[in-house]
């Protein structure tokens, strides 16, 4: 894989390609889009009016067969002495013939109706997965060159480790970082102590807190890859935390310290956050007035 920028830049340029991608699929969509959503109200009105048609057409038809079999049990009833228990049937039949086939077929143009309209959402469902599909991939893009970029970082490190020019790099830093924690105030008010510290490295540069260390003025060759500027970063941020952890194995105050390290991109540089902290020895709480 080509590592020609970092993770930042590459996530930015795939999700503009995957929302170029989404809106062609859209533009070249957009009238199917159209029938679909037509489609689909067209399909609900038909629905409403499938089922109460066959509802009605089977009622009535209900009717009519349980009429004419109801009067032929009602002529029967007649001819056994006025049967009463036939003669409610007879009187009944009709109605409950008429809801049954109704139901019937009522719930069978349902069905088919149902049919019809999950055939035409199936296809707008279709479409929105081609949209899902392309975010995910371009999810699984951005992880997967994040990891090989970082490994490929790591590889290249091993090339600086015993860099004269990044030993002077960190020797430059480690004077001010190890200033800058021995001069911070450890008042009895302040609780915490936290000193930051943050550089970058260019292409042809390296900035940091208390200045820059210029490649030309220095006489030092300009890296040449995104690669190279994140592995020198991740070799200058490990030796420094080394050579800070080494000054100050504990805060001047008496406390226990801890030096975390952050790695981040930006378009033309590997930026790096440090963060000295400790608890500071000398902090008194708050006394009561009423003690």
């Amino acid at each position: 894989m080509k590592f020609d920028v970092f993770p930042n830049e590459y996530k930015e340029r795939v999700d503009r390609d995957t929302i170029a991608k989404i809106d062609k699929n859209i533009q070249e969509n957009q009238e199917a889009i159209q029938k679909i959503v037509e489609s689909i109200e067209v399909a609900s009105r038909k629905k409403a009016q499938s089922v109460m048609s066959s509802m009605f057409s089977g009622a009535v038809c209900g009717l009519i067969v349980g009429f004419i079999v109801s009067l032929a049990v009602y002529l029967a009833a007649k001819t056994k002495s006025h049967d009463q228990i036939l003669e409610k049937f007879a009187f009944f039949f009709p109605i409950i013939l008429g809801a049954v086939i109704g139901r019937i077929l009522g719930t069978r143009a349902a069905c088919n109706e149902n049919s019809r309209l999950n055939l035409i959402l199936q296809d707008k469902r279709d479409f929105e997965k081609r949209n899902i599909e392309a975010k995910i991939e371009a999810q699984r893009m951005t992880v997967v060159y994040a990891y090989e970029f970082e490994q490929a970082a790591k590889a290249e490190a091993t090339k600086y480790v015993n860099s004269k020019l990044a030993a002077e790099v960190v020797s430059w830093m480690t004077q001010y970082f190890a200033k800058s924690i021995a001069d911070v105030r450890r008042e009895i008010h302040t609780e915490q102590i936290v000193v930051p510290f943050f550089f970058c490295v260019f292409s042809d540069r390296i900035t940091c807190s208390n200045g820059t260390f210029d490649f030309i003025s220095k006489r030092c060759e300009n890296l040449s890859s995104r690669v190279e500027q994140a592995a020198l970063a991740k070799v200058i941020a490990s030796a420094l935390q080394l050579q800070a952890s080494m000054l100050y194995p504990r805060d001047p105050s008496g406390t226990d310290n801890i030096i975390d390290v952050e790695y981040s991109y930006r378009n033309n540089s590997a930026d790096v956050t440090m963060k000295y902290s400790a608890a500071n020895g000398y902090f008194e709480p708050k006394r009561s007035w009423t003690l």
